[in-house]
């Protein structure tokens, strides 16, 4: 053999080998790796983190006070409109909440936060996972549902 055919050998090797990395990219895929029976159950997963959430939580409060405005301005009862105002000041409390819970969690853990959902039938889950080294560290759980009826609210665990 020359050392030509050699060295083309060699870095053919290389090139294949790097093609078939098992370089974990995500705390996500390592929790999969480490518990592969879990792949089922989650139906979302995606990282996220506190920031995200309260970028959310304002372009939500906005839409929905829009919304309530344009009610308003249509001329319907203004009893409805302020109490529409105010749900959608108490949901976008709770969603900043989250955020600063998610924000706490991930500072206090060191881990990377996801959002996830749980679909087991008939039951749903829903919320934020902290994932650190592929295990779960911490669990914001926000939304439960039952039998594919809409989900509702919960407190946080």
């Amino acid at each position: 053999m020359t050392t030509a055919t050699f060295v083309f050998l060699f870095l053919s090797l290389v090139v294949l080998s790097s093609c078939t990395t098992t370089v974990v990219r995500s705390e996500a895929e390592l929790f999969f790796r480490k518990h592969p029976e879990q792949k089922e159950r989650y139906y979302r997963m995606s990282p996220t983190d506190a920031r995200n959430v309260e970028e959310c939580a304002d372009g939500l409060y906005t839409t929905r006070r829009h919304w309530a405005e344009a009610r308003k301005s249509r001329g319907e009862d203004p009893k409805e409109v302020e109490k529409m105002l105010a749900l959608a000041k108490q949901w976008y409390e709770a969603e900043r909440d989250v955020a600063e819970k998610l924000h706490d969690a991930m500072k206090r853990t060191g881990g990377q936060a996801y959002k996830y959902e749980i679909q087991e039938v008939p039951h749903g889950e829903g919320g934020f996972l902290i994932i650190k080294d592929g295990e779960i560290v911490d669990r914001l759980s926000f939304t439960t549902w039952t039998n594919h009826e809409k989900p509702e609210r919960s407190s946080l665990e």
